[in-house]
């Protein structure tokens, strides 16, 4: 049994503890159809739709072997360019394996000065619940 507060949370009991979430809605009939949603997954025993935790390193690996499963070699190979972009070195499986990284790897050296390339920041987040639409529009900028 669940019930809903000011229609922006629902409270429940877990373990004898009483448990608040916020349901991200200020709608009523939103409000009504989580609380619905989340009474009918707590009867089936499934898994609950209110946010986890989610680490970004499990999620990255998984999604990587799975890209490498299914695309091509370069397919691939493009898509964990723009994931090593946008999350840095989250994970083993975004490392680079094919060529050695480093400034003995390029042409020639950046003059100094002259330099212009700008590397966006990396989306520095523990979970992806805690990522924001703010994270991603800095960092594409």
């Amino acid at each position: 049994m669940a019930g809903l507060k000011q229609r922006g949370s629902i409270w429940y009991y877990a373990n004898n503890k009483k448990r608040a979430v916020s349901l991200d809605t200020e709608s009523l009939q939103i409000a009504k159809e989580k609380k619905r949603q989340f009474e009918s997954a707590q009867a089936r025993g499934g898994a609950s739709f209110l946010p986890t935790r989610t680490p970004i390193p499990d999620v990255l690996t998984g999604y990587v072997e799975h890209i490498r499963a299914i695309k091509t070699a370069k397919s691939a190979q493009t898509d964990l360019y723009y994931l090593r972009d946008m999350f840095g070195p989250a994970c083993a499986a975004l490392k680079i394996t094919g060529r050695k990284v480093g400034p003995k790897s390029r042409k020639r050296k950046p003059r100094e000065g002259q330099d212009r390339r700008r590397r966006a920041p990396v989306i520095e987040a523990m979970s992806f619940e805690a990522i924001t639409t703010t994270d991603i529009s800095e960092s594409r900028r």
